[in-house]
């Protein structure tokens, strides 16, 4: 081996690192005292140092992973997509005859990744941000802070007009990302998802001052009719909710919906004639790239590039219909109050939860309600501080609501309107938990369907709460009534009204979630038929009151009782425009209350139909012995527990929570199931609802009685009819099997799935 000459700077380097090694510590006998004293300790004890983050450390599994590392992504194989050419040189690429065709189908496509993403929670990188002309954009703003202002293709479709499409389309991402309520109604990683990407990319800019008159100015000079149509519903759309989303514009009408959705109708049209060549056209597999999801997502593995469906539009036309049916609840000039919003906002938002009827079936979420939309009416609906709804006081929400089914004297809403009682009054807690309460249980039905149910838990405690607190406040009036009008204590009696609503309405949107094993079926039938029940009783007892009211005003307003009571001629005259005023409003509350107690006693029949099919069904399976055994087991019972948690701490109504098999098999030994099912039945074969005179003004309250009359006329077809087969017990309570067809989600009701005899 050849000598070699080591350098005296060399020689200098070792010696300063020999120094540095004196001075350092010796830790291995301080390793050996820790790995002596674990073994001393339990062998099953956790250790945790407080310096320990096991979800950051977790982190370091990730490095060098290819499919959870996304630094690890780099630019694909082969020639990148080249954003400089004109839409002539791209006809070769998409393989079509003509430029117009070829500029349609790009845009097209750019549209296509943006429902995506907007459709079902998709990803925003990995859809519209992957695409290389959005790249381009986002890395020189992200660079420079400004504006892209060419492709430089020296074709203004490309240059200018597909520029400002792709902008127009980050605008509206921006707006939303500002306006994302994150306060559990609207949540980004169920609902709608920016990658935690912080979008405010675009915070320099607006779409007013800087794009819009530009884009406006080429879509007039297009002439191609879909490439025209499809720009100006993006315009639109654009221009709809950067407008109406602004913080100076809430106070406003919401404006331009009219020619959003005209806009929307026309490219309807001119996209059907555009169908053959986007069918047939060769979208460059290279337009995409996974490259910014190293940029725009690096806490995200890594995710492949979906395939686009052809025709994705169903879900803007969703959002356009529910601007439509619900932009009349944000009419200042005719806001609704109290019961009249509260019922609306419920069925348009909730109504088509009913398009989840069956996961099994599910093959699209275009009919759910979009975050887009939710965010949208949230932003406009709902004070910043939480202190009004639609420029209203919430207060005079819950007094428009009490008066729409009860009688309340000037007193009382005198004290519910005060803010000094809600502040400081005797009864300000109390008023202030109602506040709560009520708020969220109407901001509750925007939110998804399963944080919907969800919210019930805390809802329910809340409303048992402010019941509780409340009726102290109030005197309590005996069996005879009608002796007792003025102590009749309204507002605690329609909070235990709201409570059983929700106590209901939480068992039975269990169903359309499907999350109940078949054995759970009777328990929460029987449960929801009981609270119904009491529901129907209580809002007998509302009636009564309200009847017996009126009887005594109409009494008063006699002429020979106000001339022996009143000599005063101007007096009388006052007495009787104040009794016919107290007359006009109570008939309103009767009414109502006949139409309350008869919907929900149709649910409650509707209930108690599912109870007796059950047992029915029970009663011809030659197994019934075994399954009443399997519902008397331990893991049942704690089933039923967890089913009904969220009404351990609610005292009243009382309900039975644990044996099921008792019950059951008293209903049994009665020998008449096929009895009360048929009366059940019966009733509600004539308390159908006539849909058309009564709902006429709430088109989405008449979809869902309709699905309600159409699962009744089911029940009588399937219910009635006598076999008398028996069934095979597989080691469980599936003797029955339950009835998905493939339109039972538009023609039945959710909540009630037909039990059909399980032949297996």
């Amino acid at each position: 081996m050849a000598d070699f000459e080591v350098s005296e700077e060399i020689v200098k380097n070792l010696k300063n690192i020999d120094l540095d090694c004196r001075s350092l510590v010796d830790v291995t006998d301080i390793f050996d005292k820790f790995k002596s004293d674990l073994k001393q300790e339990h062998s099953t004890r956790i250790f945790k140092s407080s310096l320990f983050d096991l979800f950051n450390s977790t982190s370091a599994l990730e490095v060098n992973c290819p499919n959870l590392d996304s630094s690890l992504i780099v630019a694909e194989s082969g020639s990148l997509y080249n954003t400089s050419l004109s839409t002539d040189a791209l006809k070769m690429l998409f393989d079509l005859s003509s430029s117009n065709e070829t500029s349609f189908v790009l845009f097209d496509y750019i549209m296509r990744s943006f429902n995506n993403w907007i459709k079902d929670n998709g990803s925003l990188c990995t859809n519209l941000i992957s695409i290389k002309y959005i790249e381009e954009i986002l890395s020189e703003y992200t660079t420079t802070l400004k504006i892209k202002t060419t492709f430089n293709s020296g074709d203004w479709i490309v240059d200018d007009l597909l520029r400002f499409f792709i902008l127009s389309l980050l605008f509206i991402i921006k707006i939303l990302s500002l306006n994302c309520t994150l306060n559990d109604y609207i949540r980004e990683e169920e609902d709608i998802r920016f990658d935690s990407l912080g979008l405010n990319f675009m915070s320099e800019h607006t779409f007013q001052q800087d794009i819009k008159d530009k884009y406006r100015s080429c879509i007039d000079k297009l002439e191609f009719l879909p490439l025209k149509s499809l720009c100006n519903f993006t315009y639109c759309l654009a221009d709809f909710l950067t407008t109406n989303m602004t913080t100076n514009s809430f106070e406003n009408e919401v404006v331009l919906l009219e020619p959003l959705v005209d806009a929307f109708e026309t490219l309807q049209h001119h996209r059907k004639d555009a169908s053959d060549y986007i069918g047939t056209a060769k979208i460059p597999t290279n337009l995409k790239t996974t490259l910014p999801q190293r940029t725009y997502a690096n806490g995200f593995p890594l995710k492949k590039i979906t395939k686009l469906p052809i025709n994705n539009y169903g879900i803007l036309e969703n959002i356009i219909e529910i601007f439509k049916s619900s932009n009349h609840l944000l009419s200042k000039e005719n806001s609704l109050l109290g019961y009249q919003l509260t019922e609306q906002i419920y069925y348009i938002f909730t109504d088509q939860f009913q398009y989840y009827y069956d996961d099994r079936k599910l093959d699209n979420s275009t009919g759910k309600i979009n975050a887009l939309n939710k965010i949208f009416f949230l932003t406009r609906f709902v004070n910043a501080d939480m202190s009004a709804i639609n420029n209203v006081k919430i207060m005079k929400h819950i007094t428009e609501d009490i008066k729409s089914v009860l009688f309340i004297n000037e007193e009382t809403e005198q004290i519910l309107l005060s803010d000094d009682q809600l502040m400081q009054g005797p009864m300000a807690l109390e008023l202030q938990s109602l506040y709560q309460v009520y708020t969220e249980a109407l901001l509750s039905n925007l939110r998804n369907q399963c944080q919907h149910r969800q919210s019930f838990s805390k809802q329910l405690l809340y409303w048992d709460s402010a019941q509780a607190n409340i009726a102290q406040f109030e005197d309590p009036y005996s069996v005879d009534l009608a002796s007792n009008l003025d102590k009749f204590p309204a507002i605690s009696l329609w909070i235990y009204h709201q409570k059983l609503n929700s106590m209901a309405e939480f068992l039975l949107r269990g169903f359309s979630l499907s999350i109940y094993s078949e054995w759970e079926y009777f328990a929460i039938y029987w449960n929801a038929y009981n609270i119904t029940s009491e529901n129907v009783s209580l809002l007998g007892q509302f009636l009564n009151y309200n009847q017996l009211l009126l009887q005594r005003y109409e009494t008063q307003n006699l002429n020979k009782n106000l001339k022996k009571k009143h000599k005063d001629a101007s007096k009388r005259q006052r007495i009787k425009e104040r009794n016919h005023g107290y007359i006009e409003q109570l008939s309103k509350k009767i009414h109502n209350l006949q139409l309350k107690i008869r919907e929900t006693e149709i649910i409650s029949l509707l209930c108690f139909s599912q109870v007796f099919r059950y047992v029915q069904l029970l009663v011809k399976s030659e197994n019934k012995d075994k399954v009443l055994k399997f519902l008397k087991e331990d893991s049942s019972s704690y089933m039923y527990e967890v089913r009904f948690k969220a009404f351990e701490s609610i005292g009243s109504p009382q309900l039975q929570k644990n044996s099921i098999g008792s019950v059951i098999l008293s209903f049994i030994k009665d020998k008449k199931v096929d009895d009360y099912l048929h009366s059940a039945l019966t009733k509600l074969k004539k308390l159908q609802l006539d849909l058309d005179s009564k709902y006429n003004q709430v088109p989405k309250k008449k979809d869902y009685w309709l699905r309600i009359n159409n699962t009744i006329d089911h029940f009588l077809n399937v219910y009635l009819e006598e076999n008398e087969e028996s069934f095979v017990y597989t080691g469980a309570p599936d003797f029955f099997k339950i009835d998905f067809e493939v339109d039972a989600e538009k023609n039945r009701h959710e909540f009630f799935p037909t039990i059909l005899k399980n032949s297996i």
